[in-house]
């Protein structure tokens, strides 16, 4: 397998905000010289882009509501008030034992 270089957190975030387009031009300019100069970052930044298409071509999916247990699309809004108690004790399975 072949090892990937040490890239700072900081070149990272240059190149995203390079791909975002919201870098200044010293930025950009400074950031383009380092990519000419060097194969490493050129192919970080490749795999930065192709990362970056994957989870755009991913699915969205909404988060589920507060209380909720994963089935948003047909599990109803909890009727007992946040924080409110009911007696016995339950869980999912039936009452606490």
């Amino acid at each position: 397998m072949m090892k990937r270089p040490v890239i700072s957190p900081r070149e990272l975030e240059a190149m995203s905000a390079y791909l975002d387009g919201q870098l200044k031009a010293s930025e950009r300019q400074k950031l383009e010289s380092r990519l000419r100069e060097s194969p490493d970052l050129q192919q970080e930044l490749l795999a930065l882009k192709r990362t970056r298409a994957v989870l755009k071509a991913a699915p969205r999916r909404r988060a589920p509501h507060r209380g909720c247990d994963g089935c948003c699309s047909t599990h109803p809004t909890p009727s007992t008030p946040a924080g409110a108690f009911s007696w016995p004790p339950t869980t999912r399975n039936g009452p606490i034992r």
